[in-house]
């Protein structure tokens, strides 16, 4: 995490910024349904590509950048413990990233508020960075998979 003093206002913009185009947007989304509704009539390896980088994309986003990034822009903008940075930060990663997923249905935040504290728990237990973002992209890989594939029916309707 960055120190307090080699925290900047381009710091500050950035992370605003990255907010608002990436952050914000998912919240006012709204249009329930079923991850096989959201792939009708899709190519199979466009769907397989698709739940790949949106994988490597919530995890890079939600679970790596959003609460390092929260906490330096606190402690920069209102100075309070560090402490409590991270805890503030850590609860707005995990409420931004449940609710993009609301779309989906109430169960779905639910599930994925469970999903981010675990997989936010596996990336801050283990000390190398680089096979915690491996482990938990991998993770997240696989349950989008898992996920897509029980909602999607074996058989065409006739």
């Amino acid at each position: 995490m960055l120190a307090n003093r080699s925290y900047s206002r381009f710091n500050a913009i950035l992370f605003l910024t990255l907010l608002a185009l990436f952050a914000i947007p998912p919240l006012f989304i709204y249009e329930k349904k079923a991850p096989s509704e959201l792939f009708a009539a899709v190519p199979l390896h466009f769907v397989l590509v698709r739940l790949f980088f949106s994988a490597i994309y919530e995890e890079a986003f939600y679970r790596v950048y959003l609460p390092a990034a929260t906490a330096n822009f606190l402690v920069y903008a209102t100075a309070p413990k560090r402490q409590v940075a991270e805890i503030v930060a850590e609860l707005g990663a995990l409420f931004l990233f449940a609710f993009a997923h609301r779309y989906l249905g109430f169960g779905a935040v639910l599930y994925a508020a469970v999903a981010h504290c675990i997989l936010r728990w596996i990336f801050r237990l283990l000390k190398k960075k680089s096979l915690a973002f491996a482990l938990i992209f991998a993770l997240h890989a696989a349950n989008n998979l898992i996920v897509y594939f029980l909602s999607t029916p074996l058989l065409p309707k006739v």
